[in-house]
């Protein structure tokens, strides 16, 4: 009986550390891939960026300038008549 159990436990442990070498070297394999994927990932970005760079580049600055006070006033001023207008006309359609 003892030499059953003693047997059982040794081919038990065996098989258990086959499982564990193998999971061992799975992983190195896996992470190889996914290194891998993650450097071309990096290079096709790095890549992108320089095409994008380069068409930055290549095209002219637009000027960009800041409105004046009056300018900015004006544009209230416009944009509150727009927006009465557009309640007038709301309040007509509903009257009709």
């Amino acid at each position: 009986m003892l030499r059953i159990f003693v047997v059982s436990f040794t081919l038990l442990a065996l098989s258990l550390s086959a499982f564990a070498q193998d999971e061992i070297t799975k992983p190195t394999g896996y992470l190889e891939a996914q290194n891998a994927l993650l450097r071309a990932r990096q290079q096709q970005r790095r890549d992108m960026l320089r095409e994008a760079l380069k068409a930055q580049q290549g095209e002219p600055p637009v000027p960009v300038r800041q409105m004046t006070a009056q300018e900015k006033a004006e544009l209230r001023q416009q944009l509150r008549l727009q927006l009465r207008q557009q309640r007038e006309d709301l309040i007509r359609k509903e009257e009709q």
